[in-house]
């Protein structure tokens, strides 16, 4: 019996490696990982792009620059280029209230060290 219980668990273990090894951090891929694991039934997670809006300056007289701001909006700080998010991961409330942890595991394992996310209820 302790051989055939080793033996179930190495190969459980080898088929999430596989699992791991198979998916990456594209869209495609870490929608279906997070799909798989937190909501199997309904699959209702979806990443969107970021939100990264450019500067806007207001130049004073003396430096001479046009002044002309034409149609400005009001962004949060996070929504800039230099510090907004590569992408937006929309899941539902019940999700993100009782599996949180798990959720941020599951993107930063899978997302590439660079990209910036943010978690957003559906």
């Amino acid at each position: 019996m302790p051989i055939s219980n080793l033996h179930y668990t190495w190969k459980q273990k080898r088929l999430a490696d596989w699992y791991k090894l198979n998916h990456t951090g594209q869209v495609c891929f870490l929608r279906k990982v997070l799909n798989d694991t937190l909501d199997v039934a309904d699959r209702r997670i979806y990443i969107d792009e970021g939100n990264s809006f450019p500067r806007k300056y207001i130049y004073t007289r003396a430096e001479n620059k046009p002044v002309f701001l034409g149609k400005m909006h009001i962004y949060q700080n996070s929504e800039y280029t230099n510090t907004g998010v590569d992408f937006i991961v929309f899941a539902p409330v019940d999700i993100i209230n009782t599996r949180i942890h798990e959720l941020n595991a599951l993107i930063t394992f899978y997302k590439l060290a660079s990209k910036r996310y943010k978690i957003q209820p559906i």
